[in-house]
């Protein structure tokens, strides 16, 4: 590769058609199992992709709701001898997860065409880097024209006259009133007058040019009379962020009201409670993955998408990386998977650690025949699948029974949230961690009506389970209730049978806190709600009444653990949480290793002039020391570019050589 040949100078910006990426691609089409694996992901990633649509717009349907009856009842009277000083302003609260902002704009956006509106119009500062731009792109929104900020600067500048005259020509805007509506029914906008509102949001308000910005609520505020304009500024810390962009004159132009968006973590909550817990999808993350996502997601981008994202490259991952991923199916599809598995599917089924375990606790009798005959072991196996469903179900409704009990109290030994224990779960056996018998015990110091509030909480949380297993729990719970309800019915030991007596008390002489020791001691409590609260305090005892340690245990010990649960943290790290650092340094010093190239390929730290022009140097500069001297690196660089050339020439010479890279050139320093 010669110098005039270089990669450096053989990369080039160019248009064409985009190349789309199919699976056929990837898949070949005669291997069955690659393709049987990634059509069930494809159906079970469709259900999961659905349902996190579902409890977006669920999560946002409040806030939303507010917004359309604001955008709503904000030009009522326009038409009417209609005079307003102030735009009608929606400042909406969207939080620092910047990555989600799109989504709720365009789920906004869908909602406003749908119910208020057809004239909206979505604005994002990167767009908007003039007020000729912002007009232009405005105008190509709400009246389908072409984009007239592109065609050039003598093109005559879009302006809001423009969009004035199509609106009263369309609507036939006139001094008379419209038609009234009956106030006792509300109708849509659309219904009781002619005239819809022209809705136009900013996204990202704060990174609009402060100019711009102040220049184009002048300009909507000059047209209220004939243009009924409502703005939603899209602010992701606090409205004080207006005032900082604005100047007084400008904000007294805007009525404003605040809407919030719910925050990140609720969002997160709600998945993690309806996806990632429940037998509909029975796909997991395993502890490692998912302690590793939520650090991303607190630590990193507070971002729901990317949450999603990650999710989704850990199911496609799972299922391309497992050859019995296939068996990770809604249960309707279980008999017909079970029985086109082959032979030597069902030897790497037997031959699963959890599998193993499972089998181990059987009969030696039964357990040979299993292992001799294939359809006994289909039937195990089918069996296994269907039950997982229900396992995971009773495990849930457990889960959130704990965390009724324990998520109130001080300190907070078991979490606050419910992610939180439920990856403690996944990660080890719940019920033998210190943390867990410190919960029970301040549960034990609780007060009485508190404690009574929480058991009925953590009741209300599993009565709708019709699990035959479950109704022994909600039996004993209903039972601590009873006993403190009829606390005044429990017998009181007398305590005189138990204190010593008067006979057996030896005369001796003895101080005041000996004294007082030996009567705490020798006197039981009489309060009948002791009984009850020392049961809740037994740690140990009551998980052992409630059954936690039957159904609360670590992933791992979960049958077929293999084939539901995804752990491969390694995998994960290396595609959505890189070291760019790290993966730079070796591209640029090991160019072989990339670009699959034989004439780059050294020993250790040798250079080649065959190398890319930048790996030369970047090897080069790795041998200086703290203090780098640019003439002689540059000059090192030439002598190894034209080291052939030299050589043919056989000139001792150096020649110029116009450098592939910018240099910056320090003077009187």
């Amino acid at each position: 590769m010669s110098t005039s040949e270089s990669v450096a100078k053989g990369c080039f910006p160019f248009k064409g058609k985009k190349k789309i990426a199919r699976a056929k691609d990837y898949l070949p089409a005669d291997n069955k199992q690659a393709t049987l694996q990634f059509s069930t992901y494809e159906q079970m990633w469709s259900s999961v992709d659905k349902k996190f649509q579902e409890l977006q717009l669920e999560v946002n349907n409040k806030i939303f709701e507010d917004l359309l009856i604001f955008v709503e009842n904000s030009h009522q009277q326009f038409g009417q001898h209609y005079s307003v000083q102030e735009i009608p302003t929606a400042a909406l609260i969207t939080g620092v997860n910047t990555p989600d902002h799109a989504v709720i704009f365009s789920n906004l956006f869908a909602m406003l065409q749908a119910r208020v509106t057809s004239l909206v119009a979505t604005l994002r500062a990167k767009d908007c880097t003039s007020v000729k731009y912002l007009l232009g792109m405005m105008l190509k929104q709400l009246l389908a024209l072409p984009d007239l900020s592109e065609e050039g600067e003598n093109t005559q500048m879009p302006s809001m006259l423009t969009l004035v005259k199509h609106y009263s020509t369309r609507y036939q805007v006139s001094k008379k009133s419209p038609r009234k509506s009956s106030p006792k029914k509300r109708r849509s906008v659309v219904e009781d007058t002619q005239y819809p509102v022209v809705v136009i949001m900013l996204e990202d308000t704060e990174n609009f040019p402060p100019h711009v910005l102040q220049d184009f609520i002048v300009i909507c505020s000059n047209y209220l009379d004939r243009l009924p304009v409502v703005l939603v500024l899209g602010i992701a810390t606090s409205v004080t962020t207006v005032h900082r962009l604005l100047p007084t004159a400008v904000s007294s132009l805007l009525c404003m009201e605040m809407f919030k968006a719910p925050p990140s973590s609720q969002y997160l909550n709600l998945l993690i409670d309806k996806i990632l817990m429940t037998s509909a999808f029975p796909f997991r993350l395993g502890p490692k993955v998912f302690r590793l996502m939520l650090d991303l997601f607190l630590y990193y981008h507070m971002s729901v998408i990317n949450f999603v994202t990650a999710f989704q490259f850990s199911m496609l991952d799972h299922y391309a990386s497992n050859s019995l991923s296939h068996l990770c199916c809604p249960t309707s599809m279980i008999p017909s998977v079970i029985d086109n598995l082959s032979s030597k599917e069902l030897q790497q089924l037997q031959r699963l650690p959890s599998v193993m375990r499972y089998m181990e606790q059987m009969p030696p009798k039964v357990l040979a025949s299993v292992l001799q005959e294939e359809e006994k072991f289909r039937k195990l196996i089918k069996f296994l699948l269907k039950d997982y469903p229900v396992q995971q179900d009773r495990s849930t409704v457990i889960l959130h029974l704990l965390h009724s009990l324990t998520s109130h109290l001080p300190m907070h030994p078991l979490g606050k949230q419910l992610r939180e224990l439920y990856a403690a779960c996944l990660e080890s056996d719940i019920h033998e961690t210190d943390n867990f018998r410190k919960a029970f015990e301040l549960l034990g110091m609780t007060a009485r009506s508190e404690l009574v509030s929480v058991v009925t909480q953590g009741l209300q949380k599993i009565s709708y389970s019709s699990d035959p297993v479950l109704k022994d729990v909600i039996e004993k719970l209903q039972q601590f209730l009873h006993r403190f309800d009829h606390l005044e019915d429990e017998v009181v030991e007398d305590t005189e049978s138990s204190s010593p007596k008067p006979k057996d008390l030896k005369l001796q002489r003895t101080d005041l806190r000996s004294l007082q020791k030996r009567i705490v001691h020798s006197i039981k409590p009489v309060w009948p709600a002791y009984s009850v609260v020392n049961q809740l305090g037994k740690a140990h005892s009551l998980a052992t009444r409630l059954e936690l340690r039957k159904h609360l245990h670590k992933a791992e010990d979960s049958v077929l653990y293999e084939i539901f649960y995804y752990d491969n943290v390694t995998s994960f790290r290396h595609q959505l949480h890189a070291s760019p650092r790290s993966a730079i340094h070796r591209a640029l010093g090991d160019p072989a290793n990339y670009l699959e190239c034989q004439c780059c390929l050294v020993d250790g730290g040798c250079i080649s002039a065959t190398m890319p022009d930048i790996s030369i140097a970047y090897k080069l500069h790795l041998e200086c020391g703290f203090m780098i001297n640019l003439y002689d690196w540059l000059q090192a660089f030439v002598s190894i570019v034209t080291a052939d050339e030299q050589n043919k020439k056989k000139s001792s010479k150096p020649e110029m050589l116009q450098y592939p890279f910018p240099v910056i050139v320090l003077s009187d320093c």
